[in-house]
């Protein structure tokens, strides 16, 4: 991994930590206020979750747990105390001359600088700035922009559709599978479009 890759891995933790926690306030749309409780004074029914955002949450833990946990068994690290996003994101950013040594490392860097971005998208999101999905990626980043862009295909999906030939997809030199995003979106949509849903949480 060279320096300007691992860089933007550090500054993209650093904004784990620092945004991690937010997810939970936008988990529950905003309540209304205490004097449209219901009869009797008691509060009305518990607002219902913002899917996306629990969808957003979880994939993020997931990667970052999958990548320390890869770290943990790679080498004498230890492990992190917690599965939040910010002891996650803490605990990787101290580690992060062990993590550049492994092999996986700038595999590992990629998805958690995508992880990262949507993350402070969806929490605070800068002004004009355009979405610049990546043309191709592994499953998990594919997938993670295919939630983003409304039309969530789960990376178990995305491989179904890879073996039985519908996805076309090439092997890096890691040997990981990249697949187009288009590819993949034209799928996501059609499936959208036949009401067909899949659930975008990653399989690990």
């Amino acid at each position: 991994m060279d320096d300007a890759l691992l860089d933007r891995l550090a500054r993209s933790l650093v904004k784990l930590e620092n945004l991690g926690a937010k997810l939970d306030d936008l988990l529950f749309p905003r309540q209304a206020p205490p004097d449209t409780a219901g009869p009797g004074g008691r509060p009305g029914p518990k607002p219902p979750l913002v899917v996306s955002i629990v969808d957003l949450k979880v994939d993020t833990e997931a990667c970052l747990h999958f990548w320390a946990t890869e770290l943990a068994a790679s080498s004498d690290v230890g492990h992190p105390s917690s599965k939040s996003i910010v002891a996650l994101a803490a605990w990787t950013r101290s580690k992060l001359a062990d993590l550049e040594a492994m092999p996986w490392a700038e595999q590992a860097a990629l998805e958690i600088i995508d992880k990262a971005w949507l993350v402070e998208q969806t929490v605070a999101p800068a002004e004009d700035t355009p979405i610049e999905p990546p043309a191709e990626g592994t499953t998990r980043v594919i997938a993670s922009w295919l939630q983003k862009l409304g039309h969530p295909l789960s990376r178990t999906s995305l491989r179904h559709y890879m073996e039985s030939g519908n996805l076309a997809y090439t092997i890096d030199d890691n040997g990981h599978r990249i697949v187009r995003l288009d590819d993949a979106l034209r799928i996501a949509k059609k499936n959208s479009d036949l009401g067909i849903y899949q659930g975008a949480h990653p399989v690990l």
